[in-house]
């Protein structure tokens, strides 16, 4: 019986390892991940404070803006307002990897 190893030869399968989706919910793995995102841009909002200006600040700290730009539209008597932004910084990948550890290790 296989449980780690990427080539078997016992098994029909060539791919044969731990996989964290099969032994956890993907729900659990979403949650994680936004837990993490979450307490990661906090974390690197009162922490960027404490570095002085500088590359390592402006490496961990500095947010990367990824998504679509507001796009309003005025109708007269309604106006809708579209857009959406994600804000990611080094500091915040770094705490979302170390939640998935803490979820696969648990």
């Amino acid at each position: 019986m296989c449980f780690k190893y990427l080539l078997c030869i016992q098994c029909p399968q060539w791919l044969v390892f731990d996989n964290m989706v099969a032994r956890r919910n993907i729900g659990l793995i979403v949650l994680a991940v936004l837990i993490g995102a979450v307490i990661g841009s906090v974390l690197a909002h009162f922490l960027g404070g404490l570095f002085p200006t500088g590359p390592v600040k402006d490496f961990f700290f500095k947010p990367l803006q990824i998504g679509i730009p507001t796009l309003a539209i005025n109708l007269g008597f309604l106006t809708l307002n579209f857009g959406f932004t994600l804000a990611i910084t080094t500091f915040t990948v770094i705490i979302v990897i170390l939640a998935l550890y803490l979820l696969h290790r648990l």
